[in-house]
């Protein structure tokens, strides 16, 4: 594989970028596709910043390395904790826990804790908006039998992205779809 940087250097114009990409975006100089991934094998486990064709081998290492181990569920764990360490992102995050939330439904795993994290990440997605929202309030489908009892109480309630985070009432159970709808002041 050609030399892929881990500075903050463009792979295609080779210019300076800051601040340094932390997902994959274009290039504000010279407008390519800048790819930010993990090298399959690297210890260190930083971030580069890749080309198309880069990115596009990099993908067939993964593939090559997750067929090669027996386990690929824990291989795909493996790498989403990994992906999960460096990340900052909250869209990013909650997919990575959605994958968590499916790999341990399939295995019989609680699902629970990552479930909660999905909703964390995404009560923090709405963060940014908080000057021009009166919160978050619970909403959940009519006559569902995926709701509870608990569900019943907080549906229609209003709460602060802060009560939010701190009460992570929703969901209340595994099979809860409950979720927050984002309420604005008028």
């Amino acid at each position: 594989m050609q030399d892929i940087n881990t500075d903050n250097v463009c792979p295609y114009c080779r210019r300076e970028i800051n601040p340094t990409p932390q997902q994959k975006q274009a290039c504000p100089l010279c407008g390519n596709t800048i790819h930010v991934q993990r090298l399959c094998c690297d210890r260190r486990n930083a971030k580069r910043l890749m080309t198309d064709q880069q990115a596009e081998e990099e993908e067939k290492e993964w593939r090559d390395w997750r067929e090669e181990h027996p386990d690929r569920e824990e291989a795909e764990r493996e790498s989403l904790i990994r992906s999960i360490s460096d990340s900052n992102d909250p869209r990013q995050l909650k997919l990575s826990y959605l994958r968590l939330f499916l790999i341990a439904r399939r295995s019989g795993a609680d699902p629970m804790p990552f479930k909660r994290k999905i909703i964390e990440y995404q009560i923090l997605e709405h963060k940014d908006n908080a000057l021009t929202m009166a919160g978050l309030q619970v909403e959940k489908p009519e006559n569902d039998k995926r709701t509870g009892p608990q569900c019943d109480t907080m549906t229609g309630r209003v709460y602060s992205i802060k009560e939010a985070l701190e009460e992570r009432r929703i969901p209340c159970g595994p099979d809860c779809i409950c979720s927050w709808e984002i309420v604005f002041d008028d």
